[in-house]
């Protein structure tokens, strides 16, 4: 437990606030790249480093709802560049 509470802290502290969750989006986008279904996408999940953080199911599917989108051309690099701003 202590462990995880060192890497939610680091993760989120001010100064690298931004570089954290660009890193951990990442980590999630490269996860996701070689599976075919959400089970398959929540087990790498799961079985990874970033599994510490015990997303809920329904977030993880959320995610790879967006992730299938995205990676089958649903959604455009455009339409998520316009949603940042």
């Amino acid at each position: 437990m202590f462990q995880l509470c060192l890497r939610f802290e680091k993760l989120f502290s001010i100064e690298n606030k931004k570089n954290s969750f660009s890193f951990l989006a990442q980590q999630i986008w490269d996860l996701a790249q070689d599976k075919k279904n959400p089970s398959d996408f929540a087990m790498a999940i799961d079985e990874s480093e970033i599994g510490a953080f015990t997303f809920t199911d329904e977030f993880i599917f959320d995610l790879w709802a967006a992730i299938d989108d995205i990676k089958n051309g649903r959604i455009k690099e455009k339409e998520t560049e316009d949603e940042r701003l």
